[in-house]
């Protein structure tokens, strides 16, 4: 029987206690998540503008219509949240909420005051995250003259519907000592120490990560502070119809593509990205074309030599640069570099139909130093499908982009699958992380938890976070909680109903504005311990005129 939703006149602990248990309110759960004891969650007042050295303004909401419980929600949980809302019932909600999740085990349970972290924002930092929301954003509009900006602490989400949308909140990286290595890489390339004057990122995920904007976010803005390395790997071939590829157009005939979610053998060599690009006719081929506006110059390409491998040619803008045999006495991975000026070209890999070929993708550099971004994301995958790949194929190719930073964002699907179990879960992700720091044992890696989730998913979701946090730490990785950025249970729902939508009507994946947004919070986390030992404390800079060359801290 379902509840009514219309608002009890004297709702009893009790009923508070039902409504939160199931985890609709995200109060609590992001209190603790971000280190603070209580949240306020009454009206908000127009606040002034502010200097950005301040950190990111408050910005005032406009009413817009409220979204529709989501699909096996009732109603009276959407109107106990609004009732909530009205009523000013913040701090017993959220503690009622901390207790629920406390006995069943999740969250955390801790209230003690916690200092809030903010991010550095000086001038010149937010005007060149504004210019890479804008790169990657195209067409869309951003909220504000500031971009996305973050809800303060004690403020409110805006209501459902609002506009501009401020629905998320900073978010440091737990065990921010893992980012070390990475920040003393950015340091070595600012003063010109690179040994081969590039910062390289593996950005590993599911449908979040393929999409390649917010990774596409981050290699903009990363790249306008610390210099353009160049695009990063490519595959030779698309995982599914909604694979894209920046700044390149790619074609392909006669190939199919193997990958963790597809039909592949146990053990199957899939190079650095987890997938393999297969072919043995004579009219299959690659192409891949740059922009007028592309700055990669340097190209390797990665593919694999077997016993009986046919042959191929590679081809730049119709001349044939080589001939490559994949014939070898044993199994291993190959590599082939080339030379290109900037600009627009044409790169064809066409096989020459003597046997099978197996292809993994093509890395584009620059040749000036700078920050590389590889995206490298499979809609639908798992943590575990790493487990499956050949390690000694997978391993050399990780080994030859020589990374600073590995990012692996996984878990909407684990957290939507109905066979999860926490245990299980918990060995798969130490067994991938093991394999991981046999391969970089000192790379600076973070883990990216999964946004909301529907209903049906979110304490699985909830379980898998906490593993998250308590795993990562035992491998020195770091640990961003994109379900506490978003908003904890249930936020997934203002998200949807956000002016512009910030996320589909499926619950599960963002908009583009939503994963820029995303990007932008990652960012800010990536680099925040970096950005205050570097400022000093100083937070207002004047920025840098347009067209002047970037900057780094």
């Amino acid at each position: 029987m379902t509840e009514s939703p219309s608002r009890p006149e004297n709702p009893s602990r009790a009923t508070w206690m039902r409504h939160l248990g199931r985890g609709l309110h995200y109060g609590a759960w992001v209190a603790a998540a971000w280190g603070c004891s209580s949240l306020w969650l009454g009206d908000k007042e127009k606040t002034p503008e502010t200097p950005a050295s301040a950190g990111a303004p408050s910005v005032a909401c406009v009413a817009g219509p409220g979204p529709e419980p989501e699909e096996g929600e009732s109603a009276a949980l959407a109107s106990g949240e609004e009732v909530a809302s009205r009523d000013g019932n913040a701090a017993a909600l959220i503690e009622a909420e901390r207790v629920a999740l406390a006995r069943k085990g999740l969250g955390d349970s801790n209230t003690a005051e916690k200092p809030f972290v903010e991010p550095v924002l000086t001038d010149e930092i937010v005007g060149l995250r504004v210019a890479a929301q804008k790169r990657v954003a195209g067409n869309q509009q951003l909220p504000s003259e500031q971009g996305f900006t973050y809800l303060k602490p004690g403020e409110d989400a805006c209501p459902p519907g609002s506009m501009p949308a401020v629905l998320g909140r900073f978010v440091p990286v737990a065990n921010e000592a893992s980012l070390r290595h990475f920040h003393r890489a950015l340091a070595r390339l600012v003063a010109g120490g690179d040994e081969d004057g590039k910062v390289r990122i593996l950005a590993y995920g599911a449908s979040h990560t393929q999409a390649d904007v917010y990774a596409g976010y981050l290699r903009a803005y990363l790249q306008s502070r610390f210099g353009d390395g160049g695009q990063g790997f490519l595959l030779l071939g698309r995982v599914n119809k909604w694979h894209r590829t920046r700044q390149f157009t790619l074609r392909t005939h006669g190939l199919s593509v193997h990958h963790s979610q597809g039909q592949i053998v146990e053990n199957e060599p899939l190079g650095l990205f987890g997938a393999a690009v297969l072919g043995r006719s004579a009219n299959a081929y690659a192409e891949l074309s740059t922009s007028k506006e592309s700055t990669n110059t340097h190209f390797e390409l990665h593919y694999f030599e077997d016993v009986g491998g046919g042959d191929f040619v590679v081809d730049l803008d119709g001349k044939t640069l080589t001939r490559i045999s994949t014939r070898a006495p044993s199994p291993r991975p190959a590599y082939y570099t080339f030379e290109t000026s900037p600009g627009e070209h044409t790169i064809r890999v066409k096989l020459k139909g003597n046997g099978p070929v197996r292809l993994f993708g093509l890395v584009a550099e620059t040749a000036g130093p700078g920050v590389v971004v590889d995206t490298l994301g499979i809609s639908g995958s798992k943590a575990a499908a790493n487990l499956l790949w050949n390690e000694a194929a997978w391993a050399d190719a990780v080994r030859r982009r020589n990374p600073d930073l590995v990012t692996l964002a996984y878990g909407t699907n684990e957290a939507m699958d109905s066979s999860f179990t926490a245990d299980s879960y918990e060995t798969q992700l130490r067994a991938v992380l093991k394999r991981w720091r046999k391969i970089v044992p000192d790379v600076s890696c973070v883990l990216i938890a999964p946004f909301d989730v529907p209903e049906r998913g979110r304490q699985r979701l909830i379980q898998l976070v906490d593993a998250q946090r308590r795993i990562s730490k035992e491998f020195n990785c770091g640990f961003w909680d994109g379900f506490a950025f978003m908003g904890g249970p249930g936020s997934m729902r203002r998200w949807v109903a956000a002016k512009p939508p910030l996320a589909n009507a499926d619950h599960v994946h963002l908009t583009r504005l939503g994963y820029i947004y995303a990007g932008v919070a990652i960012g800010d986390a990536l680099l925040r311990a970096y950005d205050e030992e570097r400022t000093q404390g100083l937070r207002s800079v004047v920025a840098a005129p347009p067209g002047s060359s970037p900057i780094a801290f």
